[in-house]
């Protein structure tokens, strides 16, 4: 059962850092310039990545729109 604990975290820790975020605009075809109307608003990606630190599991967030992180490593 022990076992199973550890590969099933190193499994959701590959899974967390191996994931990726497209991000993809639409090219515009007028040639007008766009209004604040017409203008989308986007919040930020914000995330949740672990590491392992001495057999204890830590959490930090990380916004993948700025690509930086969010407050200190907490225990899991």
């Amino acid at each position: 059962m022990k076992h199973l604990t550890k590969f099933s975290i190193l499994f959701f820790l590959i899974l967390c850092f191996s994931a990726t975020s497209v991000i993809a605009a639409e090219p515009s075809n007028s040639a007008t310039p766009t209004t604040v109307s017409e203008a989308e608003t986007r919040s930020d990606i914000i995330v949740w990545r672990y590491k392992s630190i001495n057999g204890k599991l830590y959490k930090r967030k990380y916004n993948t729109s700025t690509q930086k992180w969010i407050g200190d490593w907490i225990p899991a």
